[in-house]
């Protein structure tokens, strides 16, 4: 496992997820999405090698996706909110090992449906608006061989 400091981590989300998605969450530490979840999972290679995974809530995935499109929830399809959480995860994982190691070269794969039994556990990165549950959780594995 990859141990970026949480301040990099928290940062780094904080500023997309304001940008991006409109939406503020505060970092909560490592722990579970009580929830049902999408997830997408992104490997890189570069400095280090890993990959980051991302889950979220299908309530928060509806909302950060109507709030991204400019649309009314009940105008949104299965199809855009997996594209969302998606690009939500390539832009996360960029991010956050380019603010932990800013003069170091990544390459990314286009982000990937991250399946079960990966949804579910323990997340070191969780994220919840205040007085609510988590909605956001991330990893980062470290790879050291082909094939991890």
């Amino acid at each position: 496992m990859l141990t970026i400091p949480a301040e990099v981590i928290s940062s780094a989300i904080g500023q997309i997820l304001e940008t991006m998605y409109f939406s503020e969450m505060e970092f909560r530490g490592s722990g579970v999405l009580a929830e049902s979840v999408i997830g997408a999972a992104v490997v890189f290679h570069g400095t280090c090698a890993g990959e980051m995974r991302l889950a979220v809530t299908d309530r928060f995935a509806l909302r950060i996706t109507a709030d991204f499109l400019g649309c009314d929830m009940a105008e949104i399809t299965r199809p855009q909110i997996i594209s969302t959480v998606r690009e939500l995860a390539n832009v996360a994982c960029g991010a956050a090992l380019n603010a932990w190691m800013p003069a170091a070269t990544f390459r990314f794969t286009v982000p990937a449906d991250l399946v079960a039994p990966h949804l579910s556990g323990t997340f070191r990165y969780v994220f919840a608006e205040s007085e609510r549950l988590p909605e956001l959780a991330m990893e980062f594995l470290e790879k050291t061989a082909p094939g991890d």
